[in-house]
């Protein structure tokens, strides 16, 4: 009996094909379906790769066993009359089949995994609508213009992306390939782009040379080449000119907006263009950094009053000062309200005006519906925007969505750091935890220097989000070795408090050279945390006198900040330590009414958990229950380590209702 008698004896080809049609009705049930659900893209890529992965089980299966009337029963080799029975030389081909097989599936697997979770496994998309513009050469003779070429390939980047039918890449992205000695494949593989474009850019007075190349990844082949010579002034239509060409080539049709749009590229001011590509300089959150980029943009705006770019980009970054608290002065919020009404003035339909003004309510006003309504409107096709769209629905308590439009953002930017690093924090907030710590891990991988990585890892996901003291010891370890000796000792006190380790939280807080910590979410001292340790381990008259100071510190920062919370958390902890019950209580309701839930799902609910925490402190153990019950039933609420480990819920959890949570 033939090998192949066999295969078809045990209907392995019958089940093969039928697995086959099976899989091809699912596939496209999932093109069709999903998107018009907006089912992420991830989730049909993975039952994709489920359905490879599945045929060697199926077929192995089929090989094995026969199922027939009396059910399902181990299948033994097809014999003839007269034949040998050689198991043996059967187990063996059997074995080479199956082997081959399994290879086989997971090769497809692989090849067809593409991009599950907004990583790259090393595979060109098929997406020819797809392009990464490669930092351009600078062939100009002074070495210090390379500011000019990486701006103009951040302009031509900025040109393309008005192409809704184009996925491309972002600048911070294409940016780490500079003077990379990776070939195109690698690049677009890392990527996930079909197409590569290079040039090179040659600066003389006020005329500039510009070459570009248009290459298929997958082959190499030049699809397009050209040489633009031009005076700068002309810069725009230059790169008008490049993305209407790139885009016919790779066949995306442009909207008759998309076209108007491109067509309208006016002449610019030489000396206004040369400041505003300086300022491409700009860091994202240094203060010195970011006040020599608004130098240069304000430079450029005396050459060019109109100059839209300039205009929406000096109001987001003093926005984003004031956001940050780089900046919270009355003159940093007025220059940023100046420059967005000038943009409005000069044009407010223009889609980067409407997202400054998108994130201007966002910001400010903490209008979430209206902030993202504008940056619906806005339409633009960058990762920025996505990201925009993502922290706004994060907001709103739209998690999903939320996950969904950062993802969008990997997508064009696959190498930032701080997409994985929000992308691991939001999983937090919805207790998918392998998720989180997957994002974590990939963002510290790409940034290995990053703090806020480091501290989301082990603070916010081993010790508040999964109790476990010894791991956010070791990520903290971790974070010191590779980001500096010192710089998380604030975060690793509250370790020490969780693990009762208090002698050693003295220590560290004796270390500290800073008098206090002012973060995004909350404030600190040292005389608030000294005071802190000392009532823990029941030395409240020393306590008191460390506290005392806080107390004072706390009320000035009320009285300058009335609308911040923090100094509202932070006064509420410090009465409740002094005994003050009934003040504490206040001062903890008062925060709840100042940022309510319903107004912000992400924000809004850390002044419920510090409610919890003060109701647990005074020993109001019943109405900390109830607080920590409705926590449980909202995202980004319920964290079951501080619950687990935090002294002041020491009684609380004894609950059987906490008890129960604890153990969900």
């Amino acid at each position: 009996m033939s090998f192949f008698d066999e295969l078809k004896k045990r209907k392995v080809y019958r089940t093969a094909a039928a697995y086959a049609v099976v899989a091809f009705i699912i596939m496209q049930i999932i093109e069709i379906v999903f998107p018009l659900f907006g089912i992420p893209d991830w989730a049909g890529r993975m039952i994709i790769i489920l359905l490879f992965f599945g045929l060697p089980f199926t077929i192995v299966f089929s090989w094995m066993y026969d199922v027939g009337e009396k059910g399902m029963v181990r299948a033994k080799p097809m014999m003839v009359e007269g034949e040998a029975d050689d198991r043996s030389i059967m187990a063996r081909k059997r074995s080479w089949f199956i082997g081959a097989v399994t290879v086989v599936a997971i090769m497809l697997g692989y090849q067809f995994s593409g991009n599950i979770f907004g990583y790259k496994f090393g595979k060109i998309t098929d997406n020819r609508q797809s392009i990464a513009v490669l930092p351009f050469d600078n062939m100009s003779e002074g070495e210090n213009d390379d500011y000019f070429s990486d701006g103009i390939t951040e302009d031509i980047i900025t040109y393309l992306s008005k192409v809704r039918g184009l996925k491309v890449i972002s600048r911070t992205s294409v940016m780490q390939y500079k003077d990379s000695k990776l070939n195109i494949r690698d690049i677009a593989k890392e990527l996930g782009v079909a197409n590569i474009l290079e040039g090179s850019v040659r600066r003389a007075g006020n005329q500039v040379r510009i070459t570009g190349q248009l290459i298929d990844a997958k082959t190499d082949e030049h699809l397009w080449a050209d040489i633009y010579d031009r005076k700068i002034s002309d810069i725009f239509k230059v790169q008008s000119e490049v993305a209407k060409i790139i885009a016919s080539t790779l066949g995306a049709e442009l909207s008759a907006d998309e076209s108007e749009e491109l067509a309208s590229a006016k002449e610019i001011n030489p000396t206004a263009y040369d400041y505003y590509l300086k300022s491409y300089l700009r860091a994202s959150s240094n203060k010195d950094a970011i006040e020599q980029s608004i130098r240069y943009l304000e430079k450029a705006l005396n050459y060019e009053p109109s100059y839209i770019e300039v205009i929406t980009t000096l109001a987001d970054l003093n926005g984003w000062m004031y956001f940050l608290g780089l900046d919270r002065t009355d003159t940093r919020l007025a220059n940023y309200r100046k420059y967005l009404e000038m943009a409005k003035s000069i044009a407010p339909d223009d889609p980067l005006v409407l997202q400054s003004e998108g994130i201007y309510y966002y910001r400010i006003f903490r209008d979430y519906d209206k902030a993202f309504e504008l940056y619906d409107k806005a339409n633009l096709n960058t990762a920025e925007s996505h990201a925009h769209q993502a922290w706004v629905l994060r907001r709103l308590g739209r998690w999903d969505e939320c996950i969904e439009y950062i993802l969008k953002a990997i997508d064009l930017d696959p190498n930032l750091a701080g997409y994985y690093r929000e992308l691991g924090g939001t999983y937090l907030a919805v207790s998918e935890f392998g998720k989180a710590v997957e994002a974590l891990n990939k963002s510290i991988e790409l940034a290995p220097n990053d703090y806020e990585t480091h501290l989301n890892k082990a603070n916010w996901y081993y010790l508040t989000g999964q109790g476990d003291i010894e791991k956010s010891y070791i990520a903290f370890e971790e974070a010191e070795a590779q980001v500096g000796r010192g710089k998380y000792a604030w975060q690793l006190i509250n370790v020490d408090i969780y693990a009762a380790d208090y002698e050693k939280a003295h220590e560290r807080l004796n270390s500290i050279p800073d008098e206090e910590l002012v973060w995004q979410t909350l404030l600190l001292s040292k005389n608030m945390v000294r005071g802190h340790l000392l009532y823990l381990e029941g030395k409240h008259k020393e306590a008191a006198s460390y506290l005392k100071k806080a107390e004072n510190k706390y009320k000035q920062w009320i009285d300058d900040k009335p609308d911040d919370i923090r100094g509202y958390v932070a006064l509420s902890k410090v009465k409740a330590w002094l005994g003050k019950n009934s003040e504490a209580i206040k001062y903890a309701r008062k925060t709840t009414a100042i940022l309510p839930i319903q107004k912000d799902y992400l924000g809004g609910t850390r002044p419920v958990k510090n409610l919890a925490y003060i109701y647990a402190t005074v020993g109001e153990n019943e109405l900390a229950i109830k607080e920590l019950e409705f926590l449980s039933t909202v995202m980004n609420g319920f964290y079951k380590g501080t619950v687990l480990l935090d002294p002041a819920f020491k009684e609380v959890r004894k609950d059987l209702r906490i008890i129960a949570l604890l153990e969900k």
